[in-house]
C-alpha cells in the first residue's frame, strides 16, 4: 500500500464477475465449519475476484462474524495452498515485504528471490517496501540485507534501495556512451573500479537508460552486455546484474523464463511459481503467458498443471484463466469453475481447452445450455484422449540420380548461415569452382544454417541473405540436402522445413530426417539435436521442440525407422548425415548420447561414413574397428582457430584436423571414393581415398 495507506492500483487487474461481497463472506465463513475446511469453495471465490473484491470480502467478513479472514485462511488452508492464498490476499507492497522478509530470514533462506524482488521495483516502490518493513519486523531492510548477503552483492543491493532513480522515460545518451566505454575498459586492466563501475551504473541508471545502454553496447563494441556481465562478474552479484539487464530490457521475457526455471526438471520451485503467479496475476500475467507459449512452445497453464495438484493446482490455474472464458463456462453450462478444471485430471490442458472450446460452440448452436450436458463433455473428452497419441512418421524417401557412368560427386558443408560474413561468402565462392570442376550432382548441408538463432518465421530475411544471395554459382544451383542443427532448432523449426521455402529457393530441401537414394550410394540424413541431453537443460537458450515431444517416443521411432532403412539398404555406398560428430577431436568432441544410441546400430549395418558439422573444423577420423570414416565439415563461415584438443585425443585414428574454414568434396564410383578436404582459398589440405571392396586407404 502507499504512504497514505491506500491501495496501490494495477496497470491491469482481474475483471470482474457480478458478485455479493456479503454472499462471498458468508459462503466463505461455512466452508471454515464442520470437521474440515470446504478448501473447493475457498478457491472457487477466491482465485476469482479481483482486488478491489477481495477487499470488501474481508471488511464483510469483520464486519459480520467480528473475525479475520486472513488468520483464518492461515488456520484452515495448508501447505503451498496456503502460502499462494494468504499472499492473494495482500496489496502488492505487502507481498514484497512479506516475502522479502521471508526470502531473507526465513527457515531457508532465498537469496536470488530477495534479490530478484529488489532488482526489479521502481525506487518509489522500494521506499514503500521500507516503510511499512520496519514496523512489520522491528528492524530495518538494510540490516537483514546486511546480515544474510555478501561482498559486492551486498554493496549492490544497499546501494539500489538507498537510490533514487528516475523513472521517466529520456535519456541522456552521451551519458549512454560513457557508461558503454567504462563497461567496455572492465577486465582489460583488473582493479578494484571494476564491481564499483557496474554497482554506479546499475543503481543509479533509469530503465529507459539501461535500455539504450545495451543496444548502445551492442552496437558500438559488437558485444552483447549481459555476455560482458557473465564473463566478469559471478555469484549472486552477477544475477543480479543480469536480473536487472533483462526485466529493464524484456520483462514479460524476464518472468517467462523465471518461471520455466521453476518447473523444468524433476522438481518444482513453488516459492517462485506463486511468488510470480500471484504478483503477475492483476499486472501483465496474459503478456508472459503469450511469451511463455512463444518461447518454450507450451502453453503455462498447461506446464502448471503438470506440476502441481489438488486444490493448489485449481487456484494457480484460476488465476492464469481468461476471466471472459470462465464467465462464458459459467453462463453456458451453470457450474463452479472447479468442477470444469477438475477434467484437467483426465487429459492434457490443450487438449481440454480445445475440445471444450468446440464443444462450447457445437452446443450453444443447437441451443443447449443445461447443467446436464455435463456427462456429454465427459464422454467426449474421454474420447479426445485417443486422439493424442503420439505417432511420427516414417522416413520420407527422395531419389536423386547418379551421372550417366553411374558416379557421384558433391559437396559437403556445414555451419554456415552468417549473411557472408566470417568468409561465409569467399567459401561459396571456392566452392563454385571445385563444384563446376567435378560437376557436382548435388550439395549436402550438415546444420545451423541460419545464426544464432535460426529463422524466425517463412519470411525471415536470413533465409535469402545466408543462401540464396551467398551461394550463387552456377555449378550450386543443384539440389541442398539438409539436416537441421542445434542454432536451427533455436527459432522456428517448421518454417525451415516448409515446403514453402522451396518456392523461394527450389534447391533447398531440409527435413528432420529422411532418406535419399542416389544410385551407388545412399544417404540416411538424421536429426542428431534432440539426441543432446543438454539442449534440454539449456537455461540460456530456447528451443522449438514441436514435432518432438515426448522426447522418448520420437527417438525411438527415428532409430526404429533408420535400423529398419539400413537393414534393408543394398547400396554399394550407406552414408549417414547428422549435425553433431560422433567421434571429434574439435571444441565440442564426441557426442556421447549419438556413441550409446546411433554407432552401435551404424557399426552393425556395415556404414561407410558418416558426415557432420557442429565443430567449426574440418576432421577426419578413421573408425578402428569398423569401415567407419567420421567426416566433419562444419568450417563453411566462423572456425574456432586454435580451438582443438588433437594433441589429448586418444581416440579412433585422427587422420586430418584444421581449424580454419573450408568445405569437403566427396567423389564415388561403384568401387571407389576419393575424399578431399578444400580450404577458403581452394588449397587442397587433406585427400583420402579408398577402395570399395579393401576399404583401407591408398
Amino acid at each position: 500500500m502507499t504512504s497514505s495507506g491506500k491501495r496501490e492500483i494495477s496497470t491491469s487487474t482481474k475483471p470482474s464477475m457480478e458478485t455479493s461481497s456479503r454472499d462471498d463472506a458468508v459462503q466463505l465463513n461455512r466452508a471454515f465449519k464442520g470437521l474440515g475446511c470446504d478448501t473447493a469453495v475457498v478457491v472457487n471465490i477466491l482465485a476469482n475476484r479481483n482486488a478491489s473484491q477481495r477487499d470488501s470480502i474481508q471488511q464483510e467478513y469483520e464486519t459480520l462474524f467480528s473475525d479475520d479472514l486472513k488468520k483464518q485462511l492461515a488456520h484452515q488452508l495448508h501447505g503451498h495452498l496456503k502460502k499462494a492464498v494468504l499472499l492473494w490476499m495482500q496489496s502488492p507492497i505487502e507481498r514484497d515485504v512479506t516475502t522479502l522478509r521471508q526470502a531473507l530470514t526465513g527457515p531457508v533462506i532465498d537469496i536470488k528471490a530477495a534479490t530478484e524482488i529488489i532488482s526489479t521495483r521502481t525506487s518509489s516502490h522500494i521506499r514503500q517496501i521500507k516503510q511499512i518493513y520496519t514496523p512489520s519486523f522491528g528492524t530495518r531492510l538494510e540490516y537483514d540485507i546486511d546480515c544474510h548477503t555478501s561482498g559486492d552483492h551486498r554493496k549492490f543491493l544497499l546501494a539500489y534501495i538507498d537510490t533514487t532513480r528516475y523513472d521517466g522515460p529520456e535519456i541522456d545518451r552521451l551519458l549512454v556512451e560513457d557508461d558503454a566505454n567504462a563497461i567496455s575498459k572492465i577486465g582489460v586492466k583488473k582493479s578494484g573500479m571494476d564491481e564499483s563501475t557496474f554497482i554506479q551504473i546499475f543503481t543509479e541508471r533509469s530503465t529507459a537508460h539501461l535500455i539504450a545502454l545495451s543496444s548502445a553496447y551492442h552496437k558500438m563494441f559488437r558485444k552483447e552486455l549481459r555476455e560482458t556481465i557473465k564473463r566478469e562478474t559471478s555469484g549472486n552479484f552477477k544475477y543480479a546484474l543480469l536480473t536487472i539487464l533483462q526485466h529493464a530490457v524484456d520483462p514479460t521475457n524476464h518472468y517467462a523464463t523465471v518461471l520455466h526455471k521453476a518447473m523444468k526438471g524433476l522438481g518444482t520451485d513453488d516459492s517462485t511459481l506463486i511468488r510470480i503467479l500471484v504478483t503477475r496475476a492483476e499486472i501483465d500475467l496474459q503478456k508472459i503467458m503469450a511469451e511463455y507459449l512463444k518461447k518454450y512452445r507450451r502453453p503455462l497453464p498447461e506446464v502448471v498443471h503438470s506440476d502441481t495438484s489438488g486444490h493448489y493446482r485449481a487456484f494457480l490455474l484460476s488465476l492464469l484463466a481468461s476471466q471472459a472464458e470462465i464467465e462464458r463456462i459459467f453462463k453456458l453450462f451453470n457450474c463452479q469453475v472447479l468442477d470444469l478444471l477438475d477434467l484437467l485430471h483426465i487429459l492434457p490442458f490443450q487438449v481440454f481447452y480445445a475440445t471444450l472450446s468446440l464443444l462450447i460452440k457445437i452446443l450453444h448452436s443447437h441451443g443447449f445450455q443445461s447443467k446436464s450436458l455435463a456427462p456429454c463433455i465427459g464422454l467426449a473428452l474421454l474420447f479426445c484422449t485417443s486422439l493424442v497419441t503420439p505417432s511420427f512418421a516414417e522416413l520420407e524417401r527422395f531419389e536423386h540420380p547418379a551421372k550417366g557412368d553411374g558416379s557421384l560427386s558433391f559437396l559437403v558443408v556445414g555451419d554456415w548461415g552468417r549473411r557472408g560474413f566470417y568468409n561465409q561468402s569467399l567459401v561459396a565462392y571456392q566452392m563454385g569452382k571445385i563444384g563446376e570442376k567435378l560437376d557436382i550432382d548435388f550439395v549436402v548441408s550438415t546444420g545451423d544454417h541460419f545464426y544464432d538463432n535460426g529463422l524466425t518465421d517463412l519470411n525471415d530475411q536470413a533465409f535469402e541473405e545466408s543462401f540464396t544471395k551467398v551461394y550463387t554459382a552456377k555449378s550450386l544451383q543443384k539440389q541442398w540436402y539438409s539436416v537441421l542443427g542445434n542454432h536451427d532448432y533455436r527459432g522456428d523449426v517448421e518454417a525451415q522445413v516448409h515446403p514453402a521455402l522451396r518456392k523461394v529457393d527450389s534447391r533447398w530441401l531440409c527435413l528432420r530426417s529422411f532418406i535419399l537414394n542416389a544410385e551407388i550410394a545412399e544417404f540416411f540424413f538424421v536429426d542428431t539435436t534432440p539426441f543432446v541431453d543438454m539442449y534440454f537443460t539449456d537455461e540460456e537458450h530456447t528451443y522449438d521442440w514441436r514435432g518432438v515431444t515426448p522426447r522418448k517416443a520420437y527417438l525411438a521411432s527415428l532409430l526404429k525407422d533408420l535400423e529398419s532403412a539400413l537393414s534393408e539398404s543394398t547400396a554399394k555406398w550407406k552414408i549417414v548425415v547428422g549435425h553433431h560428430a560422433i567421434k571429434s577431436a574439435g571444441y565440442h568432441g564426441d557426442t556421447k548420447e549419438l556413441n550409446d544410441l546411433l554407432l552401435p546400430m551404424l557399426k552393425a549395418y556395415n556404414v561407410d561414413m558418416y558426415m557432420n558439422g557442429h565443430d567449426h573444423c574440418l576432421e577426419h577420423i578413421s573408425s578402428l574397428d569398423s569401415p567407419i570414416q567420421y567426416l566433419t565439415s562444419g568450417a563453411d563461415s566462423k572456425a574456432w582457430r586454435g580451438d582443438l584438443d588433437s594433441e589429448h585425443y586418444n581416440g579412433d585414428d585422427l587422420k586430418f584436423l584444421y581449424d580454419g574454414q573450408g568445405f569437403m568434396s566427396v567423389q564415388l564410383t561403384n568401387s571407389e571414393a576419393e575424399i578431399t578436404f578444400h580450404d577458403a582459398f581452394c588449397k587442397v589440405l587433406h585427400k583420402w581415398k579408398a577402395l570399395k571392396e579393401l576399404h583401407s586407404a591408398v
